[in-house]
């Protein structure tokens, strides 16, 4: 009955490809990973990267940067036969996706805002071009600032796409083909009584320009200026990039309360201890999180660390240190 799934999925994205949109492909069907990177088409298609253990692993990272080839979209659907897509977002699709589940349909309809994609659950994608400037994706289970039910899918993530399935059912296009711009966005919205700062929770407001700092620090401590420490909820973001559940498996909001002084201790700048994931914990348990957290003094030295590790290949050891050694000597440059 669905044996057409993998050339209908080829089909849409090489018309996606064609429109300057970058994907990948996903498991699809009825399998647990059915909204998960399909691993085998992706190192089939040699998308891949090799772990601390020497493991050969499947990465859907290059094509946040890079449109995957023609010849790519062969392998993923006609060679491995992938049944699902995902729409890759961020800067180079052009697309910031709002990701709204049931629980978010009120505000919906209160915003009179159409939705473009009808999820298998009843939720629904909203699309908008990108801003132009780094558009941080999250839900509002890890992030509290959002309203419930609403995910924003921005640079570093990316949206099931239809034809694509899951046990549910199917995603469908709707008849809306406007995109929403940022004006459509008000800039506080109020649910159950709590205000939040829809425009700045989605991403959508400029960042604030960085003033010059006299003089580049060179400790690893953390800094006693908040604004300078890196966002807590964007080191969660990359702990579960760098563990291997990070899709799939309920990482976010899972609910587990910290059982010790020393795991609620990274958690305090979240405001909310309850908050809990398994990536994080994970990582915790490794001492990559704690590391991050001391390593990465700014966002600029996060995606800096993310750049060592991804493009470069570099272990995290290797990556800290090199960051580190970075930092000094820019210091010392500086200072002479």
């Amino acid at each position: 009955m669905y044996d057409d799934e993998p050339e209908r999925a080829y089909e849409t994205a090489c018309h996606l490809l064609r429109q300057g949109i970058s994907v990948i492909p996903t498991g699809g069907g009825v399998s647990q990973g059915a909204k998960e990177p399909h691993k085998q088409a992706l190192i089939a298609s040699g998308h891949t990267y090799v772990n601390d253990n020497g493991e050969l692993r499947a990465s859907w990272k290059p094509m946040q940067t890079q449109l995957p080839t023609a010849e790519d979209l062969n392998i993923w659907y006609r060679q491995v036969r992938a049944r699902g897509l995902g729409m890759v977002t961020g800067e180079l699709s052009g697309y910031v996706v709002i990701d709204v589940d049931l629980e978010g349909l009120p505000l919906l309809r209160e915003l009179g805002w159409k939705p473009h994609v009808i999820s298998p659950s009843g939720g629904a994608h909203l699309y908008l071009h990108h801003p132009g400037w780094y558009v941080q994706s999250n839900a509002s289970k890890n992030k509290k600032t959002l309203p419930p039910g609403f995910d924003v899918r921005g640079d570093g993530g990316y949206i099931m796409f239809p034809p694509s399935r899951n046990r549910q059912g199917f995603y469908r296009r709707t008849d809306q083909r406007q995109r929403l711009s940022i004006e459509d966005v008000p800039e506080t919205v109020t649910v159950a009584g709590e205000t939040y700062r829809l425009r700045q929770a989605l991403g959508l407001i400029p960042p604030a320009p960085q003033e010059p700092k006299s003089a580049e620090r060179t400790s690893s401590q953390p800094s006693s200026v908040d604004e300078e420490r890196c966002p807590m909820f964007l080191m969660l973001d990359r702990a579960a990039d760098y563990a291997a559940d990070r899709r799939g498996h309920s990482c976010w909001g899972c609910g587990r309360m910290p059982t010790t002084t020393a795991e609620m201790k990274p958690c305090a700048p979240l405001g909310n201890t309850r908050t809990w994931c398994k990536a994080f914990q994970k990582m915790w348990e490794m001492h990559d999180v704690c590391q991050l957290h001391c390593v990465t003094e700014s966002t600029a030295d996060l995606l800096e660390l993310d750049r060592l590790m991804n493009e470069e290949g570099k272990s995290f050891a290797a990556a800290s240190i090199a960051l580190t050694a970075f930092r000094t000597a820019r210091a010392q440059a500086q200072a002479s």
